[in-house]
């Protein structure tokens, strides 16, 4: 007797028919058998079959490894099961350990590559045959990138955007300032990532590459080792949708920002604005820099990667200008990055057309409503004092306020983005509105 969705032993099992960039279901059963003992088995898969690893010590942390024995295809029904298989193939009783969806990068005969995708931070495994039914079970996680310790976000001056139209003199650079979120991206030798600036639990890197798609995407060999920076945006008929929208994607979990994607039309890219490194490459000045850009955003994935909108000539850089200032350029009305084009470490600067504040989450309070639950806003304190300066309650979306209630740990201590008619002398903001979370920090 066996339970429902248990195969017959020599039903083989295929990861490589699972494909790159597909979500299928993954679960952790652990499994106290009669004659194996107590073990964990590991199931990833879909409708036609899970594939099936026998792992001693369950799921290793990162960097850890663990032997997983290659197991027969199960039914897709057995990730439902749970109970005591009395006899026979797998006797012993079987309960779950946990279970979600999980995103597969790669899948070869000999290796398979999956992140889980329905948590918060994600975590990655790959599984590499070692001969015969053995596998090792490897936690790739990585708990730091060592590109991003060495190219931390540059610094900007700021100035007001009359400086910016003085600057328009062909000895400089006027480029779009996209609201979106910085990002280092590297070309390595078998994928491309995407990197924040901001930091996840104990300083682990948060990538977007696979909340943009990337997954199973091999990127020109010539392109290896080149490192560029790049702002994180949604597209969405040709425009860039709101930045506490772009927010909200890049803050769900991957399976969710993945769905709501697919669900609302949007394509998140990156728009390069700089090189840092590419080999055989002068990247001496900003304008050379510009021309290496160009050539290699040319060899990465289209519909992935853009060149941030920017212009040299001064008659080209004040269209740009006023077309941005006057809201009708479809990427952004916020403002522009002005960069000296032949000024060896030039340091860029941002001219914006509206003045915003960043400001620390201290606490969320819940609305005073009859109807569903949600957050009524928050408490905040000015960066670098511990002390309330104030709340803000207005410029929320209501998906944004419920996840707020659901999920406080999410937001508080984060940095936000708000809007205010002005700045009192004791640093509390008047009339402050939300615009996003920050997510460069």
């Amino acid at each position: 007797m066996k339970a429902a969705g248990i195969p017959d032993k020599d039903v083989a099992s295929s990861p490589e028919d699972l494909k790159a960039g597909e979500l299928y279901d993954w679960l952790l059963q652990r499994h106290k058998a009669k004659r194996a003992g107590l073990h964990y088995d590991l199931r990833l898969g879909g409708p036609a079959g899970l594939h099936s690893w026998a792992v001693r010590k369950g799921l290793p942390a990162p960097g850890g490894r663990h032997l997983a024995v290659l197991q027969p295809l199960h039914d897709y029904s057995y990730r439902n099961f749970q109970g005591v298989i009395p006899e026979g193939y797998g006797a012993g009783k079987v309960s779950t350990a946990d279970k979600g969806a999980a995103m597969v990068t790669k899948a070869t005969k000999d290796e398979l590559s999956f992140t889980i995708a329905d948590k918060r931070y994600p975590e990655s495994f790959k599984l590499v045959r070692t001969g015969g039914r053995n596998w090792l079970l490897v936690n790739t996680t990585p708990v730091r990138y060592d590109t991003l310790e060495r190219n931390i976000k540059p610094k900007y001056t700021t100035i007001d955007p009359d400086q910016a139209e003085a600057l328009m003199d062909g000895a400089h650079a006027v480029s779009a300032k996209i609201d979106g979120a910085s990002s280092l991206v590297e070309i390595l030798g078998d994928k491309i990532e995407a990197v924040s600036y901001r930091r996840g639990p104990g300083g682990r890197p948060l990538s977007y590459a696979l909340k943009m798609g990337l997954a199973g995407i091999r990127p020109d060999p010539a392109l290896k080792g080149t490192v560029l920076r790049a702002e994180i945006y949604g597209e969405r008929k040709g425009k860039a949708i709101p930045v506490q929208e772009l927010s909200g994607l890049l803050n769900a979990s991957l399976a969710r920002s993945r769905a709501m994607q697919k669900a609302r039309g949007i394509n998140l890219k990156a728009a390069v604005f700089d090189v840092v490194s590419a080999p055989g490459e002068d990247l001496s000045t900003y304008r050379r820099r510009l021309a290496v850009m160009g050539r290699l955003v040319a060899m990465l994935p289209e519909g992935k990667f853009t060149s941030a909108p920017v212009e040299t000539r001064p008659e080209a850089a004040r269209r740009l200008f006023a077309d941005i200032k006057a809201g009708r350029h479809p990427l952004t009305s916020e403002g522009v990055v002005v960069t000296a084009l032949d000024e060896p470490e030039a340091v860029p600067a941002k001219a914006k057309f509206k003045k915003d504040y960043d400001v620390l989450i201290k606490k969320i309070f819940a609305a005073r409503t009859k109807g569903a639950p949600r957050a009524g806003g928050f408490e905040y304190s000015l960066p670098g004092s511990a002390r309330t300066a104030g709340r803000v309650g207005a410029g929320f979306s209501h998906e944004t306020l419920k996840d707020m209630l659901a999920d406080p740990d999410k937001y508080i201590g984060r940095t936000a983005r708000v809007e205010a008619q002005q700045q009192y002398p004791s640093g509390a903001l008047r009339a402050p509105s939300f615009i996003s979370l920050h997510e460069d920090i």
